[in-house]
C-alpha cells in the first residue's frame, strides 16, 4: 500500500466535510430569501437567486452522495489490501483506525493505548511493508 492508496479515504472524507459544510451555507442562505414583486419585466433567461440557491443545494447533495458511495467503494478496497499485506495485529488496528476511520494520529494512539511517538513508528512499518512486498515481488 502506497501512502496515496492509504490516504484516499481520508481525502473523499475532507471533500465530503466540504461539500457538507458548503451545503449547510446554502441552506442558510435560503432561509433568508424573501420574495421581492416589483412588477419589472425579467428576462427569459435570468435565474433568480432562488433558483441558483435551489440548485445549487441538489447539486451539492447529489455529489454528497456520490461521494459517499466512493468512501464505500474506497474503504472496502482499503480494508481488503490491508487484511493482504498486514500480518502484525497491532499494525492492522493501527491501519484501520488511522486510515480506514480516518482518526487522527493522535487518536489512533489513545484509542491503541499506545504513545504518539509509537503511533508514528507503527505508520512508518506500514509503509514499510509495502516497499518490502514490492521488493519481494
Amino acid at each position: 500500500m502506497t501512502k496515496q492508496e492509504l490516504c484516499a479515504v481520508r481525502g473523499l472524507k475532507k471533500k465530503q466535510r466540504e461539500l457538507e459544510k458548503h451545503l449547510q451555507e446554502l441552506k442558510v442562505a435560503s432561509e433568508n430569501i424573501v420574495p421581492v414583486l416589483d412588477g419589472l419585466p425579467r428576462a427569459k433567461n435570468a435565474h433568480s437567486r432562488v433558483e441558483r440557491i435551489a440548485l445549487g443545494i441538489l447539486q451539492c447533495e447529489q455529489e454528497i452522495v456520490e461521494i459517499c458511495g466512493l468512501i464505500v467503494k474506497a474503504q472496502e478496497e482499503l480494508a481488503d489490501k490491508i487484511t493482504s499485506e498486514l500480518t502484525s495485529p497491532a499494525l492492522f488496528t493501527f491501519a484501520v483506525l488511522r486510515y480506514i476511520e480516518c482518526l487522527s494520529f493522535k487518536d489512533t494512539a489513545h484509542r491503541m493505548k499506545i504513545t504518539l511517538r509509537h503511533a508514528f513508528r507503527l505508520d512508518e512499518k506500514i509503509l514499510k511493508c509495502h516497499i518490502d512486498a514490492q521488493n519481494q515481488s
